[in-house]
């Protein structure tokens, strides 16, 4: 069992609303996730799969750095904030 379904069945099983975002959304994946809600879920537990955007407000500040400053630390900065976002 993955990491993700050991603390989505955590959760569930406390109440919490939880909102599960996936590269692989289908039947298959639905279903999955389904079914550990029906097996944990506990009292006013929510499992949320139809997003329709993530907007990243956290970001690491680049004060002072021009477009042609841009550097491999401006492109991690970028990539962590963009890590899972489509």
């Amino acid at each position: 069992m993955s990491v993700r379904a050991r603390v989505v069945k955590g959760f569930l099983s406390g109440g919490a609303h939880i909102i599960i975002t996936t590269c692989s959304y289908n039947r298959k994946t639905v279903k999955h996730y389904q079914s550990i809600l029906q097996s944990f879920g506990g009292r006013g537990s929510v499992l949320t799969m139809d997003l329709d955007y993530i907007i990243p407000f956290a970001g690491i500040p680049e004060n002072d750095r021009e477009i042609d400053g841009l550097d491999e630390r401006s492109e991690l900065i970028h990539r962590r904030m963009f890590v899972n976002l489509l």
